[in-house]
């Protein structure tokens, strides 16, 4: 059912409302699954983490050496993600060295990538960050005097830096700091360390943060042998208060472009996981040169400007219009707010415009994708100013096949089926092409880079189907697991 209002505003811009009344029912859960590291082998070169299996064994199938019995797991991650967020001490021991002469981490080169998402915000946001430094990974115990060796990737207590840092035989190193950002809760970033006997480097998400000093330092092997932390320290106090998921470790520095393919595949399970879509209420568009991402979610064209009374209906639509004209830039700048929405549905509503609309089927109508809102604020966006009339479109959050895709973007833009993620039968999730800007037909054999990989082989193994990596000689068979289950 939909509900059809017209408004006639000044400077002859007409808007249409248009609100659907479905719930924000989600089914599916997006999981994701080690991707290979760009130009690398199609498989991580140590081993994973995405807890997903049960006694919290690796990917690989490797059993923890000790973990405490108050740790709990949350779907808010890219399927089901640990959670370090305790008052009595809680932690997770895995061997760095299994008995088998397996390496799951190497401390003097190598990389380590992994996401998190607090349960705070950072002091300069007005939040009290995690309260005490917290740990991401941790080998050995950190002393004042460097007495016993210690190995870690670190925050700070008011969440505002992160650290990597050693200790060993009376000698102490800090590779790096850097500034970091945790404006929202439950916010998941990428974070990811490259180390070597020449420099060390902090990606956060797939940007370069900071270069840092050669590892020149690193715990004994007997200290290796009690095994690292993930999420917490030794005693299981110092945690990082938050969610963690899909740890990976590699021996070998990845290139900035390695660390870039894995944030592109992964962000997708993420981003598109609605339990996060609310997330992106303040954050500007991904990527910033393109409409679709992640899939599509965040302001896009949209900017808030304040708010509006709150209204709770069984349904919800856009309210108080305005509109002014700009001779001078040819543009009209619209203001509306969103109002209406139940407990639990505020957000975020998908907000479509057109200048075309056919009265007879309005899917059929030219929609482009402008952005996203809530309940309860107002919004400005500014449209090419014409003599023809403009048209505002309100959709719901409801997103039935878990593509990442809302059932309304779908309709309306992509035009393809919101109960199928797989609307072409090709293997590649709707979602995924429209973050790439494909067409969302059948393109699995089709090769747009000319790299000698199919879009289905970009696909299975995380990367860029829009850039030419060249004849790369992968190994093995691609990781057909890596779609969404």
């Amino acid at each position: 059912m939909l509900f059809l209002t017209s408004f006639r505003v000044s400077h002859g811009i007409r808007l249409l409302v248009v609100a659907a009344l479905v719930c924000a029912a989600f089914k599916g859960e997006l999981r994701a699954v080690p991707p290979s590291p760009g130009n690398g082998p199609p498989n991580p070169d140590l081993d994973s983490w995405s807890f997903n299996s049960a006694g919290w064994a690796s990917d690989r199938g490797f059993a923890p050496i000790s973990y405490s019995t108050n740790l709990m797991t949350s779907d808010l991650g890219d399927g089901t993600c640990l959670v370090m967020d305790h008052t009595n001490a809680a932690w997770l021991q895995y061997n760095v060295t299994e008995s088998d002469g397996t390496n799951e981490l190497t401390l003097n080169q190598g990389t380590v990538t992994l996401w998190f998402a607090p349960d705070w915000t950072d002091t300069n946001n007005g939040g009290t960050g995690p309260g005490q430094p917290g740990r991401f990974i941790e080998v050995g115990t950190y002393t004042t005097n460097a007495s016993i060796g210690w190995w870690s990737l670190w925050l700070d207590k008011t969440g505002t830096n992160v650290y990597f840092s050693a200790q060993t035989n009376g000698s102490a190193t800090t590779y790096f700091s850097a500034p970091v950002t945790w404006n929202l809760t439950n916010r998941w970033h990428m974070l990811t360390i490259t180390y070597c006997a020449t420099n060390s480097a902090f990606y956060w998400d797939n940007t370069l943060v900071t270069n840092g000093l050669p590892v020149t330092t690193w715990p004994s092997p007997t200290v290796q042998s009690n095994g690292f932390f993930l999420g917490s320290d030794s005693t299981g106090i110092a945690q990082v208060h938050g969610m963690i998921d899909d740890v990976q470790t590699f021996s070998y520095p990845l290139a900035s472009s390695n660390v870039a393919a894995i944030f592109q595949q992964e962000s997708f399970y993420y981003y598109a996981n609605p339990l996060n879509r609310a997330n992106f209420a303040t954050d500007p568009s991904y990527p910033t040169n393109t409409l679709y991402f992640s899939v599509v979610s965040g302001m896009g064209g949209l900017t808030r400007i304040g708010t509006n009374s709150c209204v709770s209906s069984s349904s919800f639509w856009l309210t108080n219009f305005t509109a002014s004209a700009m001779s001078s830039t040819g543009t009209v700048t619209v203001t509306f707010g969103i109002a209406g929405g139940w407990e639990g549905l505020t957000g975020p509503f998908d907000v479509f415009a057109t200048s075309i609309l056919n009265a007879t089927n309005i899917s059929y109508s030219p929609w482009a994708w402008v952005g996203q809102g809530y309940s309860c604020y107002t919004y400005s966006l500014i449209l090419s100013n014409s003599p023809f009339s403009a048209y505002l479109l309100l959709g719901s959050p409801q997103d039935s096949d878990g593509d990442g895709l809302t059932d309304a973007y779908e309709l309306l833009v992509s035009h393809t089926n919101p109960n199928n993620m797989f609307s072409a039968g090709d293997g590649i999730p709707d979602g995924w092409k429209v973050l790439w800007t494909l067409s969302t037909t059948n393109i699995a054999s089709q090769d747009p880079d000319r790299d000698a990989l199919l879009n289905l082989q970009e696909y299975s193994w995380g990367s860029n189907p829009t850039r030419n990596d060249g004849l790369t000689p992968w190994v093995g068979s691609p990781n057909t697991a890596s779609g969404i289950p």
